[in-house]
């Protein structure tokens, strides 16, 4: 995650035996700015697991110029020296700062370096059945759960026993073990610690634990308070640095309907003496038709998204179920319906990393992408494109908007901060995963197995969409990852050069390097060579097509605001604005009315034109006995 900021002034001092005190890190961000050279940082790696095992290799040097790029492409990604062997892995997990790897097979669970400082492997241990591994927020504690046996529930939790094993990084040792016969996806990691360490959550039936996150002596820590609730089957603990500290927690729907599913938002800040504060819920949510919620908070902790989908959509637009996005501001102050772009399913809502916006891709295809900032508003429109994932480069600059999947793979990379299109191009082959490097200067796309048993390969484009750099095929591919660790890189806009060679060349009309050759409509053989090769009703949905797919800013509010919640810059207390609505009594007597006034106008119309009109000549008189003849 990104470094934490600054920690803001506790309500009430906290006590000096909860929270140690904690020695600030030396930022590379600063180191850079003072005057390092950007090409003397290290290259990103990035892990490949082949039919050998696992190996690292390194990426493009981060500053590297176009005979670099050339070279690299010819000879292919160099294995990195800090893993010359590969190694066999059957569970894989990355820390954060991309410093350390987490590793388990059948039988053991061990954890090695990535930077080559030291020794390679800092501990080993046996411990059968690992099927998920995480790490503490410093890296200080490894959490391995196994799949559970009886022989586990025959141990008891306890020292070495049970299923949820707490091993210190340091020296590999158990200092906490505990029973979990399920592992639930909306409550992994089992075991959260706060950004300093000294405090963690756990979750048991009926409640959510609050505990000190020093694990010493063997002993499991003592919970310090508890926030109960009947029924909780999630929770997350936010990743913000400072006091008090927020847990969301999730209850489902009950038998019967009610109450319904609800997600609360809950501060704790440590006090000082032997009675400990009970956390106090500061909003609560109710969701409407999820069977599955998803918390997803900001990497500062300033809010968090609610996901929610269900398996019946209830308006009948869609055969696979139904979707929601919900919005919760961290300090409990607001919260709100995202209200999507465009109606369908949404596809992705993912965070910025700087935690104060978030972009959504929902709605039918092509779908439309929107920026939203913490007021669930919509800041601006990136337009419609076939296309389903959201990816952030780690700096927040730099992001891409994509299709994978059933999707073709077409990526457009955006500069966040100029809101400007930089580059379109598409993956070679099916992409299965996808990221940025810990730089922000390179995107990857790879076809791995299980999903993809051919046409395993690795590519690598350049942050504005140009390449491929580089295409390595491999006969067996199961995992390509970037290494994460932004700390060390700097947030560098795009290479001023590069992009005055680009204008230079798409105004002297010359092809750049990564345009792609229009493939055009399809015409009949027979209306090739016409001016009317198509209907007109193809021109007016492909007018209308480009019309959507165009970017905008957004000045409007997008997002659903509760009764009562006020109208931006309102003042607080004013009465709200009334919305005149009729009832349909009133609107048929509205149409009568205008119906009689309309046939009064005409008919005054037609009176004047009459006595305008000129007056008939007089007839000629009638002599009797003629018409009596004629009779």
């Amino acid at each position: 995650r990104p470094q934490a900021p600054t920690p803001r002034p506790n309500p009430k001092p906290a006590s000096p035996s909860l929270i140690p005190s904690l020695s600030p890190k030396p930022s590379a961000m600063a180191t850079f700015a003072e005057g390092a050279d950007a090409s003397a940082l290290p290259p990103c790696k990035l892990m490949l697991g082949t039919d050998s095992g696992l190996t690292l290799r390194r990426g493009l040097p981060t500053a590297a110029t176009e005979e670099e790029e050339k070279g690299f492409s010819s000879a292919g990604l160099p294995e990195d020296p800090a893993m010359a062997e590969p190694m066999g892995v059957g569970i894989l997990h990355v820390a954060d700062d991309g410093s350390m790897l987490a590793c388990a097979d059948a039988e053991d669970v061990w954890v090695r370096r990535t930077s080559g400082d030291g020794p390679d492997e800092v501990f080993r241990a046996a411990n059968p059945r690992t099927m998920a591994l995480a790490f503490s927020s410093k890296c200080t504690y490894l959490l391995a759960w196994q799949r559970w046996d009886q022989a586990d529930t025959a141990a008891g939790a306890g020292a070495g026993g049970g299923n949820l094993k707490v091993f210190r990084v340091a020296d590999g040792a158990v200092v906490g073990s505990y029973m979990l016969r399920k592992r639930v996806a909306e409550a992994w990691p089992a075991i959260q610690w706060s950004a300093d360490e000294a405090f963690c959550t756990r979750m048991v039936t009926n409640e959510v634990r609050i505990e000190t996150g020093l694990f010493d002596g063997g002993q499991r820590p003592e919970p310090i308070t508890r926030i109960r609730l009947e029924r909780v089957q999630g929770f997350a603990l936010s990743p913000g640095a400072g006091y008090p500290l927020r847990v969301a927690t999730y209850t489902p729907q009950a038998k019967g309907g009610s109450p319904p599913p609800r997600v609360a938002i809950w501060h704790w800040t440590p006090s000082e003496g032997a009675e400990a504060a009970d956390p106090m819920p500061v909003a609560t949510k109710t969701l409407t038709r999820a069977e599955e919620v998803e918390l997803d908070w900001s990497p500062t902790g300033s809010g968090v998204l609610i996901r929610t989908s269900s398996a019946v959509d209830h308006s009948g637009d869609s055969y696979y179920g139904g979707t929601g996005l919900f919005l919760m501001a961290g300090d409990g102050s607001f919260d709100c319906i995202v209200t999507p772009p465009k109606e369908g399913k949404i596809e992705d809502a993912q965070w910025s990393p700087n935690g104060r916006e978030f972009v959504l891709v929902a709605g039918s295809q092509p779908a439309k992408a929107t920026l939203f900032n913490l007021k669930g508003e919509g800041v601006f429109d990136f337009g419609t494109a076939h296309r389903n994932t959201v990816k952030w480069a780690p700096h927040g600059r730099f992001l891409m908007l994509g299709g994978f999947g059933n999707l073709v793979g077409e990526m457009t990379f955006w500069d966040r901060n100029k809101l400007k299109p930089m580059g379109t191009t598409e993956a070679p082959t099916p992409a299965t995963t996808y990221g940025w490097s810990a730089d922000s200067r390179y995107f990857l796309t790879a076809t791995t197995r299980p999903r993809m048993n051919v046409e395993n390969s690795v590519h690598l484009f350049r942050y504005n969409g140009e390449g491929p750099l580089l295409s390595q095929h491999f006969e067996y591919l199961t995992l390509a990852q970037w290494l994460p660790g932004s700390e060390i890189y700097p947030d560098r806009p795009q290479s001023p050069l590069r992009l005055k060679r680009k204008k230079k060349e798409a105004k002297e009309g010359k092809p750049t390097a990564t345009a792609a050759k229009p493939a055009g409509r399809y015409v009949p053989p027979s209306a090739r060579g016409s001016t009317g090769a198509t209907s007109r009703v193809a021109e007016q949905l492909r007018a209308e097509h480009d019309a959507g797919s165009s970017s905008r800013k957004l000045s409007g509010v997008k997002a659903y605001r509760p009764p009562g919640a006020g109208v931006p810059g309102m003042p607080v207390g004013a009465p709200q604005p009334k919305t005149e609505t009729k009832s349909k009594a009133a609107k048929a007597r509205e149409r009568r009315r205008r119906k009689e006034e309309e046939k009064k106008a005409a008919e005054a119309a037609a009176m004047v034109a009459a006595a305008a009109a000129p007056a008939p000549a007089p007839a000629e008189p009638v002599d009797p006995a003629k018409k009596l003849k004629k009779l």
